[in-house]
């Protein structure tokens, strides 16, 4: 083939170019198939080899810029493994406004059950306060404290800016409720010792079960709930050993699980938004062609 390139060079007049022709040979160039269906090439595995073969002649080949718009964009779309941060800030934007589009009414629901909640709470718990005095903070704290903390979260749902900060919202009520609640448990003391706990377990639920925040941010709000009451325990006469390590052994198991619900549910939701948004740009390309 060499020497047929060289005699039409020089037949054509150009014997000084057909004299210094030099051919640098190279061995097959080849693609494994795993490799081959990343580049686009589905049927890769119909030729029965265990490689592809590039081939020029026949449209096998990689492109310099193909495979550099590719890395980047995996590069992109890479995240941290703890905190599930995607690297592209613009795609990490991108994911926070889906996810609280379709969150938002789960956030209403939550402070709504919420309040109900608070309010059942008070009404089944209300006959087993033997002192007036309990009764009266109980009182004080649910309708003067709790419900209204939640009954300002719901009122700033439908307001503009809500959007841009509803998870540092949805963390300072949870901390807030937290510390009040530590506040309340320590005065409240015609109720069960376990009575304080429980609460803790059952608020920092709610920041994952119901509002759905962010793995980091249940994290960060069952650290707060835990190192709320923990003082409050270890200082208590009247907490046994017993309910103690029962207390450390329940706020412990409870923050690991809702930890791990929050971690993989939001991994979920992260592959799910790639998946979503890699569908949306194939259908404009082919919308395009």
């Amino acid at each position: 083939l060499q020497q047929l390139l060289k005699q039409a060079l020089a037949t054509m007049g150009f014997a000084r170019e057909a004299e210094h022709s030099t051919h640098y040979a190279y061995e097959m160039v080849a693609l494994s198939h795993a490799t081959a269906r990343v580049l686009g090439y589905e049927d890769s595995e119909s030729s029965g080899k265990p490689f592809v073969e590039v081939s020029g002649r026949r449209g096998l080949g990689v492109k310099a810029d193909d495979l550099l718009t590719q890395l980047t964009d995996r590069s992109r779309l890479r995240r941290q493994q703890l905190r599930l941060r995607f690297r592209d800030p613009g795609l990490e934007s991108a994911y926070r406004a889906d996810r609280f589009r379709h969150d938002l009414g789960n956030i209403r629901f939550g402070f709504l059950a919420g309040i109900a909640i608070w309010v059942a709470w008070g009404l089944l718990l209300r006959p087993q306060m033997l002192a007036l005095s309990d009764q009266r903070l109980d009182l004080l704290m649910r309708f003067g404290v709790f419900i209204p903390i939640l009954i300002v979260g719901l009122a700033l749902t439908y307001t503009r800016f809500f959007g841009r900060v509803w998870e540092w919202v949805a963390v300072a009520i949870a901390a807030a409720t937290l510390l009040f609640w530590v506040f309340y448990v320590s005065r409240i003391l015609t109720l069960p010792a376990e009575y304080g706990y429980v609460g803790v377990i059952l608020i920092t639920a709610f920041t994952y079960a119901l509002l759905r925040l962010r793995f980091v941010l249940v994290v960060l709000v069952t650290v707060i709930g835990i190192v709320a009451y923990l003082p409050y325990a270890l200082t208590a006469r009247y907490i046994s050993d017993v309910s103690l390590v029962l207390a450390m052994l329940y706020l412990v198991s409870f923050g690991l699980l809702g930890g791990l619900a929050a971690y993989r549910t939001e991994r979920f939701t992260r592959d799910l938004f790639l998946r979503e948004r890699q569908l949306e740009q194939e259908r404009t390309r082919s919308d395009g062609l």
